[in-house]
This record gives structure tokens, sequence and C-alpha cells, in this order.
């Protein structure tokens, strides 16, 4: 170590920085005698060092050398394919194939530690969107305050995230509420204790409307109750609710749903529906996790008011369970600062050479979604998804979906033609 200065030990941390591996490095300097226990102490928490940079599930971390300034880089990639067997009549027919689903560049910034940026775009389909473009307060403990485009806080199913569903595409009673609480331009606020978690916020015209004229407006708000939220168990109580003024009574509403994202087929769909100036939608949420076994559901109502005309009042929701074949708990997966599930880590990643398996999980669910009331008959639908999901490691998951429609009434689009139609599709997605 005599020949071995403090400038050249300085230029060994930099470039270990450069490759993410500074701390080991500067361990085996140690472990070898090269190094006093003092000197490495005081390369460790030398301010002088550049920032650090690792890689790992959640993308490409870089932080400044002060620890003010932090810069994520990551995305997500879903490849899925989609077929259904049926025998429906030829006006109804559905498209099958592959796509890509999701092509997602996603950034997230740390600014003074108090301040976040968030960018979320897809380039799917050759047709760059913006789904999240929001800056946020977090300098408030156990709260945070947001602003610009992002998710209202209105049902778990949409408020997690693809990446972290047991499903390759939402149940069918998303449909209807997502044209009216889907991502938004609007103010969100959140707050959490040791066991509840509240968010709020109110919001321009939903991404997902399509309406021609001035944006409408409304609020979300979404309280949460965890009575046990241990390791392995958790107990999760919501309720929700939304208010949605529309842009213009005169530019009707028309509510349907879609068998996959490929299909292009729907089998409930209402007429136009005019004069509607205001939209209600309300709704409790469950989730039981025991162990390797969770249960979840939620239950919604939309009231639509018109003005002149009767209120319509339609309603659809799904329960689901899941169950890792390899011991995994989604419990450990839960979020009480953002009040929803992450997916599931295995507890082996799986290799070639015997290394592990991966983390294998199960998961059915009953949707139902129901567009029949008053003047107003756009069908009733029951269908029953049968999953398998397969988690190779934290980044890459394959997945493998069965859906049967097993009620589609005489007011759907297809008549009773589209029950007992079998949809399978299949998806490796990749996060990063």
């Amino acid at each position: 170590m005599r020949r071995t200065s403090w400038g050249l030990l300085a230029t060994l941390l930099t470039a270990s920085n450069a490759l993410g591996s500074d701390q080991e490095l500067l361990n085996i300097l140690l472990e070898n005698g090269a190094i006093q226990q003092a000197q490495y102490e005081a390369l460790m928490g030398s301010q002088g060092a550049p920032g650090n940079f690792w890689v790992n599930e959640n993308g490409l971390t870089v932080d400044s050398p002060d620890g003010e300034f932090q810069f994520v880089v990551g995305g997500r990639l879903h490849m899925q394919a989609s077929f259904h067997d049926e025998h429906l009549p030829s006006a109804s027919e559905p498209s099958d194939g592959s796509e890509l689903r999701r092509a997602r560049f996603h950034i997230r910034a740390r600014v003074y530690e108090e301040w976040e940026l968030e960018s979320d775009i897809d380039f799917a389909d050759n047709e760059p969107f913006v789904k999240d473009f929001f800056v946020a307060y977090t300098g408030m403990e156990r709260a945070k305050l947001s602003a610009g485009l992002q998710k209202q806080p209105f049902s778990l199913d949409i408020e997690m995230s693809t990446n972290d569903l047991p499903f390759i595409e939402r149940s069918v009673d998303h449909f209807l509420i997502v044209p009216f609480v889907d991502r938004a331009m609007g103010v969100r606020s959140e707050l959490h204790g040791d066991h509840v978690f509240f968010a709020g916020g109110i919001y321009g015209e939903s991404v997902e409307a399509e309406r021609d004229g001035d944006d409408g407006f409304g609020t979300a708000a979404r309280l949460i109750f965890l009575p046990v939220l241990e390791r392995d168990r958790v107990v999760h109580l919501g309720i929700r609710g939304a208010l949605r003024w529309l842009s213009s009574a005169d530019d009707p509403l028309v509510l349907q749903d879609q068998t996959t994202n490929f299909s292009d087929l729907s089998v409930v769909r209402t007429m136009d529906i005019p004069d509607v100036d205001r939209v209600d939608l309300y709704g409790p949420e469950a989730a039981l996790v025991w162990g390797p076994v969770s249960v979840y559901g939620e239950y919604h109502w939309a009231v639509m008011k018109r003005n002149p005309g009767s209120d319509l009042k339609f309603n659809g929701g799904y329960v689901a369970a899941t169950y890792a074949l390899t011991g995994e708990s989604r419990a450990t997966a839960y979020r009480i600062a953002e009040g929803e599930f992450k997916r599931i880590t295995p507890e082996r990643n799986f290799t070639a050479n015997g290394g592990g398996c991966g983390a294998w999980e199960l998961a059915t669910r009953l949707a139902r979604l129901d567009l029949n009331n008053r003047d107003i008959r756009g069908g009733r639908e029951i269908v029953l998804t049968n999953a398998l999901n397969w988690s190779i490691n934290p980044v890459v998951r394959v997945m493998f979906e069965w859906t049967r429609i097993l009620e589609a009434d005489s007011n759907s689009i297809a008549g009773g033609d589209a029950r007992g139609t079998d949809i399978f599709q299949t998806r490796i997605g990749f996060r990063f």
C-alpha cells in the first residue's frame, strides 16, 4: 500500500462508480490489507466522490454526490397474442393476432429531495402517447401533492400497474368507469398512516373520453382502511366515489366493452345516450391476503344524470383470487403509501442450471357488466378468466390466459351467440 497514493484510490473509486461497484472494490482492498479501516471509512464517506449509479429491476438509477438529486430511467415492454374460438355471425367476427401492447419509457427525477417529476410515454403502435406527466411535492411527512397528467384515484384495478396485475387485461367492468376516471390533467393529494390511505383530486377531461367540445371536469376520491397489515396477511377495505360533469350535454355518450385490445369486438354496447350532463360513480373494494392466497374484488355503480330525461343506472364488478404455487405472498407486495399491491417477486429466480424455478401463480376472476336500464338496452355479460403466470425473475414474466363468456343476454351485440365464446391470450412482459 506504500506505493498506492490517495489520488490513485480516488481514481479507482471513480472507475468503480462508473461500473456501479465502488463498495465491492473497496471491500476487496480492505480484505487484502491494501487499505486500512480508517481509509476505507473515509473513502466511503467522502463527499467529493462522484455520484453513484446502479441498475436493477427498477431501471437505471443515478444519484448526485450530495444526495439532493436522483434520476431513474426505466420502462416496460408487453408483447402479446390473442385468439377467439367462437361461432359468431360474420358481422361480429373478432380480429385475432399479435401486437406490441405496450412499449413504455419511464423517467422519474427527484430534485432537492422534496420534488419529483414523473413521465411515462408509450411508443406502441408507432404512435407515441403520453401516459403520465406530473410534478409532485413530497416534503410533507406521509403526504404527497401532485399536478399534471396522472391517474384519478378510483378503483384498485385501475390504480395498479399493468406490470403488477395478475391478468393480461383488466376486467370487463372497467369499461363502465374508465371513460370518466382514467388519466386526466389535474391535482391529486395523497395521505397515509400506518393503516389508512386516502387519495383525492380535481381533474379535467379523461383521456379516454374522446368527446367533442369544451373539456369536462370532475373529482374523485378513494379511502382505504387496513385493519390487518402484516408481512404475510393483509385485510384491505375501501370505498370510493367520483363526480364527472361532461363537456357537452349535446354530445351523446356511448359505453361498450372490448373482448381483447386487438379484437375490435364488443359484446355489449349502448346506443347513443343523449342529454347526459353529469355522471356519479361510487362503490366498494376489498382484498384479503393470507400467505400465498389472495381474494379481492370491486363493484361500481354509474348514475347518468340526464337533463331532460330520467336518470340511468348501470353497474358492474368482479371478484378474483390468486394462489402462488411457489409460496410467495402478495402481502409483501402491498404498499400502504399507494393503497395498492405490486407484483409478487420470486423467492428464487429461474435459471437453466437448476438454481430456481421463479414464481408460479394461478389466478381466476369472475366479472360482470350490465348496461341495461330504462330505455337503454346495451346488454349484460358475465365473463370468467383463468390465468397461469410465471415470473421468471423480477424483470421477466410470462402469462397464459383463458377467458370464457358465460353469459351474454339478448340485448348484446351478437345476441345470445356470444355465450360460450372462448378467448385465449398470452403475454411476455419485461419491466426495467
